[in-house]
């Protein structure tokens, strides 16, 4: 509708609004694009091809890729990894870098829809326990809905207007692929999305 709309304008708007009209309908496409493969996603089985892993040079590299979209919101991404994972001898982690990445992505998106401007959003890691490793994505933000709290992980479970409610399902898919779980952890203020992977000490 936009495209024939633009097509019927005057002379002298039509290619400003043609222009206008294309960028719609790209973005449209890249929404529609990104929603099919989410359920795609959620309909076949995921396959986790685990590989060693620098964690460290990953969550910079996850940083990296929303840096634009976060300065342009005002919004400060940190990364937060414990020193005893810094070491080159112990910063390997075992688990599918390309599942991982589109997990950190749903989280990030989310996480920046959610977070004012002038806010922060913290990329972390840790040692949960031996054996286990800690991920997270948090932020200052609103934080979750009490009524969305339970199914927060549920298909089409969203707060967001404009939102699929496929994200959190997706992250919540990759990381139990990964013999993990995810949850939503208590905070102060804002939201904090933890994942607890098994990461063996051999």
């Amino acid at each position: 509708m936009k495209v024939e709309n633009a097509m019927a304008a005057g002379a002298d708007v039509r290619e400003a609004r043609i222009a206008g009209a294309m960028e719609s309908v790209l973005s449209q496409t890249q929404r529609l694009e990104s929603l099919v493969s989410s359920l795609l996603a959620l309909t076949q089985p995921l396959r986790v091809d685990r590989q060693s892993v620098d964690l460290v040079a990953f969550l910079d590299e996850q940083i990296q890729v929303h840096a634009i979209a976060a300065q342009r919101a005002g919004v400060r991404l940190a990364r937060s990894v414990d020193s005893d994972l810094t070491e080159a001898a112990s910063s390997s982690a075992w688990f599918d870098p390309t599942q991982l990445a589109r997990a950190f992505d749903n989280l990030l998106l989310n996480a920046l829809a959610h977070t004012r401007e002038g806010g922060s959003i913290e990329l972390g890691a840790r040692r949960a326990s031996p054996g286990r490793l800690l991920l997270w994505v948090a932020d200052d933000g609103a934080g979750v809905p009490v009524e969305l709290r339970d199914t927060l992980f549920e298909p089409f479970a969203t707060g967001r207007s404009g939102g699929s409610g496929l994200g959190l399902a997706l992250v919540r898919e990759i990381v139990q692929a990964h013999g993990g779980r995810v949850t939503l952890a208590e905070t102060a203020q804002g939201a904090r999305i933890e994942m607890e992977f098994p990461w063996p000490t051999s």
